[in-house]
């Protein structure tokens, strides 16, 4: 399943439309927001004629006479809802026909006078500015949900402008597991180090982008840190745990300075991991409490009068 957004910047030329329909088809594009067509009424299906019969469409005439914002869709693999429009966006729903993938989307242009774009940018009471050029936004529940997604800016071809691809494939549930900091790698020796050793790195690209790199690096380390020095902590308890009992019934008949003091070693190895798992348990337990929170379930209240 993949999603392209692009200001073609006209499609009368037959020769763009044919490069374009190329692209697509390389990309494997399933849906496609074409911006800008400078299209007449008059000749729209004269154009979509030249992308195949496999694409349904959807246009903006009814805002606009040039149909600034083209919507397409392949219904083979994908059904698309029109839930709104205007001259300056279309807003749908997108799911695949597998409901693999399922996801609102929308496409929007803005208009270029100072009043025209106030009207989409001034939103209901919320500060927000929109940037002009291409660019693709995600809500949190948008991240939540495809965290590994990212954007694609490919090379423009006949347009001035960058076509954007937006792989939205889900990730395995039954791959990696993804990585959950846990409150006891701030305790270990090599915590401030490593955080401080990534964050100095200079990266290129905007701020976010410097921030996202930085982010990254850390959280590697951090996954590092974590399988060699706290992996298999239920494990390893079993481990001293069972090595304590043994070296105690031993002690019962006869003892050593060595015993004793390898006594005293795995009766602190066994502290150790049972403090770490403490600390671990504490902690998803509050993330537990917080997500039955957020349900407004009877568990919640009856559980925060217990806290």
């Amino acid at each position: 399943m993949n999603i392209c957004t692009w200001n073609v910047r006209g499609l009368n030329e037959p020769r763009k439309a044919v490069e374009i329909r190329r692209f697509l088809n390389k990309q494997s594009i399933n849906v496609v927001s074409l911006i800008e067509t400078r299209v007449r009424i008059g000749n729209k299906e004269k154009v979509q004629k030249r992308f195949r019969v496999q694409w349904t469409w959807f246009c903006t005439y009814s805002h606009s006479p040039k149909g600034r914002i083209w919507i397409g869709w392949q219904p083979a693999d994908v059904d698309l809802q029109i839930l709104s429009s205007s001259d300056q966006f279309v807003h749908c729903w997108v799911v695949t026909r597998d409901h693999k993938f399922e996801s609102f989307f929308t496409a929007v242009y803005g208009l270029h006078t100072e009043i025209e774009l106030m009207e989409i940018l001034k939103g209901s009471d919320d500060p927000r500015v929109w940037s002009r050029i291409d660019r693709v936004f995600g809500n949190m529940k948008w991240m939540d949900s495809f965290p590994d997604i990212s954007t694609k800016y490919m090379n423009p071809s006949l347009s001035d402008h960058s076509p954007i691809v937006i792989p939205c494939v889900k990730s395995d549930l039954h791959g990696v597991r993804p990585f959950r900091f846990l409150n006891y790698l701030v305790d270990h020796t090599s915590f401030e180090g490593i955080v401080t050793d990534s964050w100095n790195i200079t990266d290129r690209g905007n701020l976010m982008e410097q921030i996202w790199w930085k982010l990254a690096r850390v959280k590697s380390k951090l996954k590092t840190l974590h399988k060699e020095e706290f992996a298999h902590a239920a494990e390893k308890i079993e481990h001293y745990r069972g090595e304590l009992d043994s070296l105690q019934t031993q002690l019962r008949v006869s003892s050593s300075p060595q015993m004793l003091a390898a006594e005293i070693d795995l009766v602190c190895k066994l502290k150790k991991w049972l403090g770490i798992e403490e600390q671990a348990l504490k902690q998803k337990s509050r993330v537990q409490w917080l997500k039955v929170g957020d349900s407004n379930h009877h568990y919640f209240y009856a559980a925060m009068k217990e806290r």
